[in-house]
């Protein structure tokens, strides 16, 4: 099976649709690793304001703006260099997406099977792309339901690298989600989201987080 690459350059406008790679953070597989869900918590509402690194449109309302794109890009590389090799995963029904498409970073779309195609899209910044042991960085994850009908059940995955360490009870849902940390196979923390209500089209989230650099 063929990974799907991510676009290395802003420049570029569309990256071809492929399957989810192997390395897509793995549900089941964390499962029967076993441990205790360290945390289940119901949250509505995020943080009052926003930080520099996260005032865009695409943050605020979900709506892409091209003027902000340059420096947008600037806070989505940032999340990249912590996320290595897994990226946020979308699950319907604890279905994974199959096809994952990348029209220009930092826009992920993941698209599942049965018609009429529901479609997420996810778009994560972090506060720098640089911090010494010891230093915190601030996640925050848009989601949006950007295809034509109305989904439910929708879960999101974090699966953090060994160089992070989540900060206790830091996570916020501006959408009521039952929220889980669960140990991940790389001895650091996987996030995972359940949203409660389902989303209607246009309808979207964010998701904020912090983690402290081993």
């Amino acid at each position: 099976q063929e990974e799907l690459g991510v676009v290395t350059t802003s420049l570029q406008n569309q990256q071809p649709v492929g399957q989810v790679g192997t390395k897509a953070f793995d549900l089941y597989r964390l499962r029967q690793q076993g441990g205790e869900v360290a945390r289940n918590e119901r949250l509505g509402g995020v943080h009052d304001g926003l930080l520099p690194y996260e005032d865009f449109a695409i943050i605020r309302r979900g709506i892409i703006d091209q003027a902000e794109k340059p420096r947008l890009a600037i806070y989505t590389d940032a999340a990249l260099v912590w996320t290595k090799e897994d990226a946020v995963q979308v699950m319907i029904k604890e279905q994974p997406a199959d096809q994952v498409i990348v029209d220009w970073r930092p826009e992920i779309v993941y698209r599942f099977k049965h018609d009429p195609k529901p479609e997420i899209r996810v778009v994560k910044v972090a506060s720098t792309d640089v911090a010494k042991p010891g230093e915190v960085i601030d996640f925050t994850l848009r989601f949006d339901n950007t295809g034509n009908e109305t989904i439910g059940n929708v879960t999101l995955l974090d699966n953090l690298s060994t160089r992070l360490e989540y900060i206790a009870e830091s996570q916020s849902c501006s959408v009521e989600a039952d929220f889980y940390e669960l140990p991940n196979r790389g001895g650091s923390a996987a996030l995972r989201w359940d949203i409660i209500d389902p989303l209607a089209k246009g309808e979207g989230g964010v998701i904020r987080f912090r983690c402290r650099v081993r």
